[in-house]
């Protein structure tokens, strides 16, 4: 949003609300322009030929008791060559997530259940220091937690199985 100080020689009453008009008037203009393009490729009737995948960007300016909103300068369309020669921004990767987590202390073993939806077990990497577990995956879906296991688990490798994207791990009962 860009702010402008007000004129006090601009348009003012009739003359406003008429540039006002005049303004949406372009902006609903470019929204039809859309709204046909669409049809069109709806329809196969595209300018690029059938099949051809088209992009159409509106953009739009008003302002409104000097105050200046939005960007840009009216209507464009452009291609699919057009875009493929673009050069595209990097898509910034996403942190790894926390993963739904419990810690049971059964009768003979200390059950941690991780729900990590979209992950292999050979993804599933563990590292632990002390009573201190830490959790990590590669691959599409990342997941990142650490986690204080109870002193009865024991410093054992424990076992692991993952079924519908539930991770379970099962450490032996250690001396306390």
């Amino acid at each position: 949003m860009t702010r402008k100080t007000h004129d006090p020689k601009g348009p003012t009453g009739f003359e406003a609300l008429n540039q006002i008009g005049l303004r949406l008037g372009d902006l609903f203009g470019a929204v039809n322009a859309t709204l046909n393009e669409a049809a069109n490729l709806r329809n196969g009737k595209a300018d690029g030929g059938e099949g051809d995948a088209l992009r159409t960007h509106v953009d739009w300016n008003v302002s409104v008791g000097g105050v200046a909103m939005g960007g840009g300068s009216g209507f464009a369309s452009e291609d699919a060559a057009t875009r493929a020669e673009r050069p595209q921004a990097p898509t910034p990767e996403a942190p790894p997530r926390e993963p739904v987590h419990e810690i049971f202390v059964e009768a003979d073993h200390v059950l941690c259940t991780f729900e990590l939806p979209g992950v292999a077990l050979e993804d599933v990497a563990l590292n632990r220091a002390g009573q201190t577990l830490t959790l990590q995956t590669t691959g599409k879906a990342k997941f990142l937690l650490s986690v204080e296991l109870p002193k009865e688990a024991s410093a054992a490798e424990p076992a692991r199985a993952l079924r519908h994207g539930i991770l379970e791990l099962r450490f032996v009962l250690g001396e306390v």
